[in-house]
């Protein structure tokens, strides 16, 4: 075996190194620049299980082992897994794929909104300058209270269904948003036919229950001149409900059906919200439970 000899300099340290693999390889493949012969001997020394031996000035055989492993910036440029075993999302919310809720929701806020979510707005605009009413502008867009209404649902329904098939809502929210801006569009599409006037605008005292009393219980139900007979009979109010065909739990049943029925039609009319709705037939169910109690 052919002896090599080191120099002291680091130039002539390397090159002896590389000699021997060299006589492994076809002396063709051998790029003329230093730095491609060294990778060039690594690529045949991978080639050959990843060993190569040298021998010393006096005699000694050294075996180098040789791996190649990835840079930090190569692992980094893979995303790592979530928790849940997926990719985790880019923090970047800049990213052109990151979605928002805010993306989903529908902006129902005012009667030209109403327009633009179904994509009529420019022409109604246009019909708008002409000084045509918002009913006369609906109309000539083949639009009228109940399918301007159903258009305006499917719309709704559609842009929460993405909503919730990106993960941003679940099923209980999207139920909820529905509801929610099903309310919002019925607002607005009766004040597009109820016409502008102020004068017949429905007042939300009209709709609220009346129960401040038992004789209000009574008079909520409908069947006060009776009860106010019978009262005058038997003295007690309990006695009264019974005549009249009512327990505790059926006269509630009978109050709570009253009081969302009124409620509802308020929401309907857009003079309360949703939230709005929801709390005030907690609020009178609780009056009336409290009455009942004193009646019976």
């Amino acid at each position: 075996m052919n002896r090599l000899s080191f120099k002291k300099t680091r130039k002539y340290l390397i090159l002896p190194l590389l000699v021997l693999p060299l006589l492994l390889v076809n002396v063709s493949c051998i790029p003329a620049d230093e730095a491609d012969v060294i990778e060039s001997l690594l690529d045949n020394v991978e080639s050959l299980g990843g060993e190569m031996s040298l021998v010393t000035k006096d005699g000694r055989i050294i075996t180098i082992n040789v791996s190649q492993e990835p840079t930090t910036a190569a692992n980094n440029e893979e995303e790592g897994p979530g928790e849940d075993g997926n990719p985790e999302k880019p923090e970047n919310k800049d990213n052109d794929n990151y979605s928002e809720l805010s993306d989903y929701l529908p902006t129902l806020n005012c009667i030209e909104d109403v327009f633009k979510t179904l994509g009529v707005w420019e022409t109604a605009e246009i019909l708008r300058d002409q000084g045509l009413t918002w009913a006369h502008i609906a109309e000539e867009l083949d639009y009228n209270a109940d399918t301007m209404y159903a258009a305006l649902q499917t719309i709704i329904q559609n842009q929460l269904h993405q909503a919730e098939a990106e993960g941003l809502i679940n099923q209980d929210q999207y139920e909820y948003k529905v509801g929610l801006y099903g309310e919002k569009a019925m607002k607005w599409v009766n004040k597009i036919f109820a016409g502008e006037a102020n004068e017949d605008t429905p007042e939300l005292s009209n709709y609220l229950p009346t129960l401040n009393s038992i004789e209000d219980v009574f008079r909520t139900l409908g069947v006060w001149e009776s009860a106010d007979v019978l009262y005058d009979e038997l003295q007690n109010w309990a006695h009264v409900a019974d005549e009249l065909g009512y327990g505790m739990d059926s006269m509630y049943a009978a109050l709570r059906t009253i009081i969302e029925a009124r409620l509802h039609e308020a929401k309907m009319l857009g003079l309360i919200s949703y939230e709005q709705y929801e709390y005030k037939v907690n609020h009178y169910s609780e009056k009336a439970l409290n009455w009942i109690n004193e009646i019976f």
